[in-house]
């Protein structure tokens, strides 16, 4: 039987030159890690560090992000869900204003994101409201598409393992939610990568390091460094 990660083996083989690049997934699935594996793969075959750029979402350098960032030490400063779906948008919004995004892409940089917000509100505020209207608040801005979005995918035990093996103490509120949230956290992420079939890999999380890093780069370099 073809398995969930299988079947998405086309979208990976698929020819292009994806230079736009997102990891996602709940906490404690290795997105970090992930990413600076691939950092290092892509030096590794000719990639100069000075065509790598990264983000992480929250951004620290944009003032939503900053406030995001403050939100997640007390759960209880937000009384509506909607005000942080708004506040990632905008941390997206002048993100994109801040690079010359356009112009990166045209000279073949990389561009690697930790989490995207219109996949994070996706799986986050779909909490509280529906996916459709989560896509008709987000759809409406003229957001840069990504060109590849791994998702992470690990069980919800995999995930709380991983989160209290780590040698940092990370105070975000997501982390201390219930199992049955973490599940259907993970459904909401599922659902997202096989309804956005054109640019959406599901990755099986529970793999090493290494065996991820190898599906991402034959997915990221397919067409050749340029």
């Amino acid at each position: 039987m073809t398995t969930i990660y299988e079947s998405q083996q086309s979208v990976i083989e698929r020819s292009g030159d994806p230079h736009y690049i997102v990891i996602e997934g709940p906490d404690g699935v290795g997105k970090t890690t992930l990413i600076k594996a691939l950092q290092d793969g892509l030096q590794r075959y000719g990639v100069t560090h000075d065509r790598i750029f990264t983000v992480s979402f929250p951004s620290k350098v944009t003032t939503p992000g900053r406030i995001i960032r403050e939100i997640f030490t007390d759960i209880e400063f937000i009384r509506n869900p909607r005000t942080m779906l708004y506040l990632m948008l905008a941390d997206l919004t002048e993100w994109e204003s801040s690079l010359p995004i356009h112009d990166l892409l045209a000279d073949k940089a990389y561009i690697i994101a930790d989490r995207h917000p219109l996949v994070s509100n996706f799986a986050y505020q779909g909490e509280a409201y529906a996916p459709e209207a989560i896509h008709s608040i987000q759809y409406r801005q003229q957001f840069i598409e990504p060109h590849r979005i791994f998702i992470l995918d690990a069980p919800p035990d995999v995930q709380e393992q991983r989160i209290q093996e780590r040698s940092e103490k990370r105070n975000v509120m997501f982390e201390k939610k219930s199992a049955r949230y973490q599940e259907r956290l993970r459904q909401r992420y599922l659902g997202y990568a096989l309804s956005n079939p054109h640019n959406c890999v599901l990755l099986d999380a529970t793999q090493s390091i290494p065996e991820l890093l190898d599906t991402v780069l034959m997915s990221v370099l397919r067409g050749g460094v340029q």
